[in-house]
């Protein structure tokens, strides 16, 4: 029986037409290059993951993202993630997510904490029912800069795609 035991991932980006725009795609912008980005996945055991993430600037401002997380998950029922990641802007975060999965039920929740400032940055509940093919989500986002709760009510026809005729 073989495993994964590791993954090693590299990129960077190149703006063709000029100097790149901020992007979620990529760290770093205003120049050709992209920051240097690497992720190290670590798979310790068979649901257990250790991950660490760091962009490189290529343009002398040396380390901008330092991440370090810890993946548990068991498939089809529960998954627990916790992060810490520093950046350049000395933003020094923590980050817990966990989720569970009970029949035709979702439930998640998602804190993000600065341990610069001892504050929550940011809370997300949610719970999703979904019985076939569409599901009813309700999620409470709670932000603390600027202050901000949010409630939604979301309705999903997701099954329609996967379906064969």
């Amino acid at each position: 029986m073989s495993r994964e035991v590791s993954l090693f991932e590299l990129s960077q980006t190149y703006g063709i037409g000029g100097n790149l725009n901020p992007s979620q795609l990529y760290q770093g912008y205003g120049n050709k290059f992209s920051d240097i980005k690497t992720r190290l996945n670590l798979f310790l055991e068979e649901n257990l993951s250790l991950i660490q993430e760091s962009a490189l600037s290529v343009y002398g401002d040396g380390i901008t993202l330092a991440k370090t997380s810890v993946y548990h998950a068991i498939p089809n029922f529960y998954h627990l993630m916790v992060s810490h990641a520093f950046t350049k802007d000395l933003s020094n975060q923590f980050v817990f997510d966990t989720g569970l999965k009970l029949r035709d039920f979702d439930l998640r929740y998602y804190l993000q904490y600065s341990l610069k400032d001892a504050t929550t940055i940011g809370t997300l509940y949610k719970l999703a029912y979904h019985p076939n093919c569409w599901a009813v989500i309700l999620t409470l986002l709670q932000a603390n800069n600027p202050r901000d709760t949010t409630f939604k009510i979301s309705f999903e026809l997701s099954g329609l795609t996967g379906r064969e005729f």
